[in-house]
């Protein structure tokens, strides 16, 4: 799996592993396993350190529980010559541009950009070796005409669980429904503020 921009968060590969699909080279840190400075220099350096880590790993894991004394750490990991291939954003792509050894893993899928769940297509960078815009638009055309087509001549009667509709509606409007300063205003101004540290813009006053 990879991470090429501080707006894709993973939400999709971790929704999907959730619910059963398969991925291929979700390789995991084995943190109970390292000695005791090669954890702290990752999860406690590396992982606690990095701009892109540290509130949304490093900070809510440890809030969560997590411990790295005794759970493993999913990273995104790429094969060990990705180092190799240049930054080639104003010019044309090195050879091999869409391959494992350019964007590491993701949710597997078939032809048809069917998972091996029955109903879940995917597109976008959530795809095996998924990248970029002509990668999401692309896929994304597609796999809504296959979706599509199959809802309309395969797909058995939906099983709607109401407990699972609840909970979910519950994580999707909780941003609105908070009283604790932190709805969704501010997190989209929380949001435009990193993104503005991380662009190196000047710095203006949220008006909420």
């Amino acid at each position: 799996m990879h991470v090429i921009d501080p707006d894709c968060t993973g939400e999709g590969f971790s929704v999907a592993w959730n619910a059963g699909a398969e991925l291929t080279l979700p390789l995991y840190a084995d943190l109970p396993g390292m000695p005791e400075d090669e954890r702290r220099a990752i999860f406690g350096l590396m992982v606690g350190h990095e701009g892109r880590t540290r509130v949304p790993i490093y900070e809510n894991y440890s809030q969560w529980g997590f411990d790295p004394h005794k759970d493993l750490l999913p990273v995104p990991i790429h094969p060990t010559d990705r180092h190799k291939t240049p930054a080639w954003l104003f010019y044309k792509p090195p050879e091999r541009y869409r391959g494992p050894a350019m964007l590491g893993g993701g949710l597997m899928y078939d032809w048809d950009l069917k998972t091996n769940l029955e109903g879940l297509y995917v597109a976008g960078m959530n795809g095996f070796c998924g990248i970029d815009h002509s990668q999401a638009a692309a896929t994304g055309r597609y796999a809504g005409r296959r979706a599509a087509d199959y809802a309309l001549r395969e797909a058995p009667a939906p099983s709607i669980h109401r407990d699972q509709v609840e909970r979910e509606k519950a994580k999707v409007y909780g941003p609105v429904e908070r009283d604790d300063g932190m709805g969704w205003k501010e997190v989209h101004a929380g949001v435009a503020h990193v993104m503005q540290e991380f662009c190196g813009t000047e710095k203006h006053e949220n008006t909420l």
